[in-house]
C-alpha cells in the first residue's frame, strides 16, 4: 500500500511541474495576432520630393504609440528613427535623390512580446531636372 502511494504521490509532483511549466511558457510568449500594424506609401516615386506613410494597425487603442524608422538600405542597416508617438500617418519631406526605406511598430515591444516590424515600403525621390523645369515654364 506505501508503495501505491509513493508512486501516486510522484506521478501528482511529476504531473504538476509539467502543468506549471506549460502555463509559464504559455505566458512567457504570448502570440499577439494583427498587433503588426500595416505600411503604405501614397506614391513609389515623388517626383516633389515630399510624401505620405500611414499605417493601420488592428486592436489600435488611444494610448498606443507607434515608431517610424527610415532608412536608406532595404535590410534597414543604421535606420534613424523620425516618428515616435500615436499618429497613424507621416508627411516626409525635404529629402534628396535616392531610395529610402521605412518600417514602423508599436512602441512597447517589452511590453507586448511578438511585436515585429512591418516590412520594409520604399519610396524613390527622383525631382525633376532644373532643366525640364525652366524649359516647361517657357512654353
Amino acid at each position: 500500500m506505501q508503495k501505491n502511494q509513493n508512486r501516486r504521490s510522484g506521478l501528482y509532483g511529476l504531473f504538476v511541474c509539467i502543468v506549471l511549466n506549460l502555463a509559464l511558457f504559455a505566458h512567457a510568449a504570448p502570440v499577439f495576432t494583427g498587433m503588426t500594424p500595416s505600411l503604405t506609401a501614397d506614391m513609389d516615386v515623388a517626383t516633389a520630393g515630399y510624401y505620405r506613410l500611414n499605417w493601420e494597425a488592428e486592436a489600435a487603442n488611444s494610448g498606443d504609440e507607434f515608431v517610424l524608422r527610415e532608412s536608406t538600405t532595404e535590410n534597414s542597416q543604421n535606420p534613424k528613427v523620425i516618428s515616435k508617438g500615436p499618429d497613424l500617418a507621416s508627411v516626409i519631406g525635404g529629402k534628396s535623390d535616392g531610395t529610402y526605406f521605412y518600417r514602423v511598430r508599436r512602441a512597447q515591444p517589452d511590453r507586448l512580446p511578438g511585436i515585429m516590424w512591418t516590412d520594409a515600403v520604399n519610396v524613390k525621390v527622383e525631382h525633376h531636372s532644373l532643366s525640364k523645369t525652366v524649359f516647361l515654364s517657357r512654353a
